[in-house]
C-alpha cells in the first residue's frame, strides 16, 4: 500500500529509473544505457537549437503559451513544456476550460516546477492557486516561477498535502467553483479515494493516473467518484511533428529523442465533473476522449 514515504521516493527517482527496478538485472542495465545515450543526444540538440535561437524559456504553444520559464535551474521535460508538446493530449480541455469556465480557486497537488500550477493561474487571472509540493528544490523554482510570471500575490504554495490538509481546505474555496489537479505517483487512491474528502464531491478535478506504479488505481479512481461525477478519459496519443516548426529540420531520432517524455507506460487522465452539461462538451472535443 502506497504511503508518503513511498510517494516521496517515487518522485525522488527519476520514472525510467524507477521503472527499470520491476525488469531482470540485465534488462535493467541495458534499459537504463540505452536512456541515458537518449538524454545524452538530446542535451546536444537542445543545446544547437538554443544556439540558433530557435529554442529559448518561453512556452510557445498551447494553453500555457506565453508561460516564461527561468534560464537556469533544472525544470524536467523543459523542451516538451517549453515548444508546447507536454502532454498535448490535456491542451483542448484545458483551452475549453479557460475558455468557458470562472474558477475561483486551482489546486494543484504535486506542483513540481508549476507547469499545470502556475500555468493555470495564468489562464485563470481572476483565481487563487494552490500548490502542494512536497520537494524543497521543486517549492524554490514554484517561487521563481510563480514571480517571474507576475502570479505570486494569488499563489500559495505549501508542503506534502495528505487527506487533512485537503479537508482543511474546504474552509478556504467553494468546491463548486474549484479545479483540483492532482499528479502524486499513485498516492491518489489515500489521498482521493480513501482520504474522506467530501468537498470533492462538487468539484472538478483532472487525475493523472498511475497503473503503470500501482494496478487498479484507474478502477479504484473510477469506482469511487462515478457515483457523484462524469467520467471522461484521456489517454496518451503520438505527437503531430508537422505541427511544431522548430522540428522540421531534425532527424527522426533526434525529434523522438527531444519529445519523448521518459513515461513509465502507457499514461491516461480522468477529467471529472459534477456538471452534466460539461461533460458532454468535453466529450465533444478533438483528442484521445472516450467515455
Amino acid at each position: 500500500m502506497a504511503n508518503p514515504l513511498v510517494q516521496s521516493i517515487r518522485r525522488l527517482i527519476d520514472g525510467p529509473t524507477l521503472n527499470l527496478f520491476s525488469k531482470p538485472l540485465a534488462s535493467r542495465g541495458m534499459d537504463y544505457l540505452q536512456y541515458q545515450h537518449q538524454r545524452a543526444r538530446r542535451r546536444v540538440v537542445e543545446k544547437r537549437l538554443k544556439e540558433k535561437g530557435a529554442y529559448g524559456d518561453i512556452v510557445q504553444k498551447g494553453p500555457f503559451k506565453g508561460f516564461q520559464y527561468p534560464s537556469e535551474g533544472y525544470i524536467s521535460c523543459r523542451f516538451q513544456k517549453v515548444i508546447g508538446t507536454y502532454e498535448h493530449e490535456l491542451h483542448s480541455l484545458v483551452s475549453y476550460l479557460a475558455a468557458n469556465r470562472r474558477y475561483t480557486h486551482i489546486i494543484n497537488i504535486g506542483a513540481a516546477d508549476g507547469y499545470y500550477a502556475v500555468g493555470l493561474a495564468l489562464a485563470f487571472p481572476e483565481s487563487k492557486t494552490v500548490a502542494f509540493e512536497m520537494h524543497d528544490p521543486s517549492r524554490a523554482t514554484l517561487t521563481k516561477v510563480a514571480k517571474l510570471n507576475g502570479v505570486e500575490n494569488r499563489f500559495d504554495i505549501r508542503g506534502a498535502c495528505d487527506p487533512q490538509g485537503l479537508i482543511a481546505l474546504e474552509k478556504e474555496v467553494n468546491p463548486e467553483t474549484t479545479l483540483v489537479v492532482c499528479d502524486v505517483d499513485g498516492y491518489e487512491i489515500e489521498l482521493l479515494v480513501k482520504g474522506g474528502v467530501s468537498w470533492l464531491n462538487k468539484a472538478d478535478i483532472l487525475i493523472e493516473l498511475h497503473d503503470c506504479l500501482r494496478k487498479g488505481v484507474t478502477d479504484q479512481v473510477q469506482s469511487f467518484f462515478s457515483p457523484t461525477h462524469h467520467l471522461t478519459k484521456i489517454t496518451n496519443a503520438g505527437v503531430d511533428y508537422k505541427q511544431y516548426p522548430i522540428l522540421r529540420d531534425l532527424l527522426f531520432r533526434e525529434i523522438n529523442d527531444l519529445v519523448n517524455e521518459d513515461r513509465k507506460g502507457l499514461q491516461d487522465w480522468f477529467f471529472m465533473t459534477p456538471d452534466a452539461a460539461l461533460h458532454q462538451q468535453v466529450m465533444q472535443l478533438p483528442g484521445s476522449y472516450v467515455a
